[in-house]
């Protein structure tokens, strides 16, 4: 039985308009209480293991405009930092990538994930692909996300994480 079934089409509704309000498409057939994946086929997406050929990616998508304000600190980023962290924890991150193009990155750091999708890829499905992946290989992974990052909390969410704390600056999720 689809799980999306037992619940009101007012609700689907309701969360097609928050999409819409956010940029996003609408993620909710009404008619069918079905998801739409039309722009996403997982045929064409692949997990991959970072290396240096996926530093630069990485820096560029963590500072794009569309993404800066989703991380923890609101900094630039040169090449040379980008290297010098990598050579630290770029073996935590992997990268996605849609009919072998790089579309997102994820990593865990002290237990707490980081994500990232490519602004032109946003709505698509990708940072739920990850997050999935993601927790079949590292269940005990936490979340700190920003409180107006909406569009972080509702991928976690999705993907079944639960707040379990909150402060004046993050909202803590963990399975």
């Amino acid at each position: 039985m689809n799980e999306l079934e037992q619940v009101d089409v007012s609700l689907l509704e309701e969360m097609n308009n928050f999409c819409h309000k956010y940029g996003y498409k609408k993620i909710f057939d009404t008619s069918n209480k079905s998801l739409i994946r039309e722009d996403f086929n997982i045929d064409d997406m692949r997990i991959v293991p970072n290396s240096e050929h996926y530093y630069e990616f990485i820096r560029e998508l963590r500072t794009h405009p569309s993404n800066l304000d989703g991380f923890v600190e609101h900094v630039e980023i040169t090449t040379e930092q980008q290297i010098e962290y990598m050579s630290k924890y770029g073996k935590d991150y992997e990268i996605c990538l849609e009919k072998k193009v790089p579309v997102g990155f994820i990593g865990v750091v002290d237990n707490d994930i980081r994500f990232a999708v490519s602004p032109e890829h946003h709505g698509k499905g990708i940072g739920t692909y990850m997050i999935w992946d993601l927790i079949h290989k590292k269940p005990n992974s936490k979340a700190k996300v920003k409180h107006n990052n909406f569009a972080s909390i509702k991928v976690f969410e999705r993907c079944g994480f639960k707040l379990y704390n909150k402060d004046e600056n993050f909202l803590y999720y963990s399975l």
